[in-house]
């Protein structure tokens, strides 16, 4: 088979493909209880974002992609369920199936995003403390809440924190002066991926890079200094955490 023809096999270029593989991720996610250890009440709330998501999917007018290279899928957020349209612009094949692909020039056609809770309220749902909440938020663990005056809003769909430190891609379009001021190692660059080193389990490495330049540099940090530096960026709204999934099953 050509690699084009693959490509329409594999991947979404109508509106019923798409909806097929949402309602596939949906089934697959409700039967199974144990997924990633995500809790009960995190399995509750996402259930009920992707019902809302497929029935605004099923609203949609989507036409019948011609291009070779475009298809639609769907990305899971920290805070919503997207539609994108993307552009294939590698594809690796081995025996008639797809081994690897890259995606570009990505189309958000449909955000459905998720409600959100007040600190009290997320730590009712869990049973911790108001207080156990914010030092979560303010040691890197709750990446996805958001400042609102001078407290913090949670998306729904925001599991408990696991224990020990998860991995965490930051990016970004631009910082502000005075973030770029107090961490200067920013400057230049507008994508960071944290992780903790091995050896020492109280630093942490710091892998920069800059997708237009491709320059890429490593620092280590201290724990203090790492939380400061999250704090900093989730507070300031203006990066995406982690990269989206994109789903084609």
């Amino acid at each position: 088979m050509k690699k084009e023809e693959i490509f329409k096999e594999f991947y979404a270029q109508t509106k019923e493909e798409i909806i097929e593989e949402f309602k596939s991720h949906y089934t697959y996610y409700k039967e199974n209880d144990d997924l990633e250890n995500q809790s009960k009440e995190h399995k509750t709330k996402y259930l009920k974002l992707c019902k809302k998501f497929l029935e605004k999917l099923e609203e949609l007018n989507l036409p019948e992609l011609t291009d070779d290279w475009w298809c639609y899928s769907y990305l899971l957020k920290n805070d919503s369920i997207d539609l994108g349209l993307t552009l294939c612009t590698e594809l690796e094949v081995e025996d008639n199936e797809v081994s690897s692909a890259t995606f570009s020039d990505e189309y958000i056609l449909l955000s459905v995003k998720s409600d959100y809770m007040t600190v009290s309220e997320f730590a009712k749902l869990y049973n911790v403390t108001d207080i156990t909440v914010r030092q979560w938020i303010r040691r890197g663990k709750i990446r996805s809440a958001k400042k609102q005056g001078r407290d913090w809003i949670i998306p729904d769909i925001t599991d408990k924190p696991k224990r020990g430190f998860q991995d965490v891609t930051y990016m970004w379009k631009e910082l502000t002066s005075e973030i770029e001021d107090k961490y200067p190692f920013l400057k230049g660059y507008n994508n960071m991926f944290i992780f903790q080193n091995e050896d020492d389990k109280g630093l942490y490495n710091v892998i920069l890079s800059n997708y237009k330049t491709r320059i890429r540099e490593k620092i280590q940090i201290s724990n203090i200094k790492r939380e400061q530096l999250e704090l900093e960026l989730i507070s300031s709204g203006l990066v995406e955490i982690e990269e989206p999934k994109i789903f084609h099953m």
